[in-house]
């Protein structure tokens, strides 16, 4: 596992929790069960994404290039989850805005 991360909890989770239901918004009026499967899986995608991020870090890229915005981690970059991995903090993000011709 890179450094600094670590199976979320306590206010780790809470925001995974926050993304995760943010994610799942629109559930078209599925049952519950199904909404909480949902959120679980988006927290799972998050964690995982959010690893790899750590991974590249860790071995020397330290800027992400992301075609629009990913608010999420350019939040975490600029510093606005103290309690974000360190590798997660360290990260220099840039946001493309791509236009068509």
């Amino acid at each position: 596992m890179p450094s600094g991360l670590a199976q979320p909890h306590g206010g780790e989770q809470q925001v995974l929790r926050l993304l995760a239901v943010q994610r799942c918004k629109y559930s078209g009026g599925a049952p519950e069960a199904e909404v909480e499967r949902r959120i679980r899986m988006s927290s799972d995608y998050f964690v995982e994404e959010f690893a790899v991020f750590c991974c590249l870090r860790d071995s020397g890229l330290p800027v992400m290039l992301c075609p629009g915005s990913f608010g999420t981690l350019s939040e975490i970059a600029a510093g606005e989850h103290e309690g974000a991995p360190k590798p997660l903090r360290d990260l220099i993000v840039v946001s493309l805005q791509l236009r068509g011709r």
